[in-house]
């Protein structure tokens, strides 16, 4: 039995160069470049279709909101070549924000065969990766979205557990955000109880995700146990998405991801808020 990698209990939502790099081959790979269009321009890996994830965003977590947005993943998805026999590897310059989305997105949807490279082009590069220019032409391909309850929170989800023992909000937003210092929707602040723990501290000083030891031990210091329901959430999902996997990564068993977050908590006018701030009080 081989060692999971990096003491983590759930190692399959991540993949290493050298793995990757043996499956280049493999006609059911679909290798997804999240970076900005043009760093894809410039250099990516060989058969690698370009998805910019910022560009999918959701600022609404009602049902018809989400119905929409998992018809639009339905298209985009297709689009790529994704079969119900692929393998879905995204990436980006490092473990971004970009790439754990696309991992949570596919878990959300109901395709549990999704990873991310870990340490993302910044290790593909160090171990001696190949790059290339030229854009693949990926044949149409067939995606249904099936998505799987308990994944994902909605605004509701959240409001209604406020109240509730054995809940965490993980906010992985920067501190000044979480503080009400840094507003980026009509209000500032965080939401009631939460816990902020900004996402590069799941980040060791190459971009790739920290050991499990050291993940465990930044959450638990925390007050973010594995005995708990965990929340994440952030701007618009994607650093959240961040803190989802790691805590998946170390085998926490009750994880959402708020994947609205603060721009559609910040947004509305009927969500409690602590530490509240508006723009116009920090002119």
């Amino acid at each position: 039995m081989k060692e999971p990698l990096k003491g983590y209990s759930a190692d399959r939502f991540l993949i290493t160069p050298e793995a990757l790099r043996e499956r280049l081959d493999d006609p059911d790979l679909v290798l997804v470049d999240s970076r900005p269009l043009e760093d894809y321009q410039a250099g990516h890996l060989p058969r690698a279709c370009h998805i910019d994830l910022f560009e999918l965003r959701l600022g609404d977590s009602s049902d018809a909101a989400l119905a929409s947005f998992c018809r639009t993943m339905e298209q985009v998805l297709a689009e790529a070549g994704v079969t119900p026999a692929s393998t879905v590897v995204f990436y980006e310059e490092v473990s971004g924000m970009r790439a754990p989305r696309g991992v949570f997105l596919m878990e959300y949807l109901g395709f549990p065969k999704a990873a991310m490279l870990d340490g993302g082009l910044t290790a593909w590069r160090a171990a001696g990766g190949p790059l290339t220019e030229e854009f693949p032409q990926p044949s149409p391909g067939a995606f249904t979205a099936r998505p799987v309850e308990g994944l994902l929170a909605t605004c509701d989800d959240i409001i209604a557990s406020l109240e509730r023992d054995g809940v965490v909000l993980l906010d992985a937003r920067r501190p000044a955000e979480h503080t009400g210092e840094e507003v980026r929707a009509a209000r500032g602040g965080h939401i009631p109880r939460a816990v902020n723990i900004e996402w590069t501290e799941n980040l060791d000083p190459n971009g790739a995700f920290k050991a499990a030891d050291a993940l465990r031990a930044l959450y638990t210091a925390k007050g973010v146990g594995p005995e708990k329901e965990i929340v994440t959430y952030c701007q618009g999902g994607y650093r959240s998405s961040n803190a989802w996997l790691a805590l998946k990564l170390i085998g926490y068993p009750r994880v959402r991801n708020y994947l609205a977050s603060w721009a559609e908590w910040g947004n509305r006018d009927d969500t409690p808020i602590a530490c509240p701030v508006s723009p116009l009080r920090l002119a």
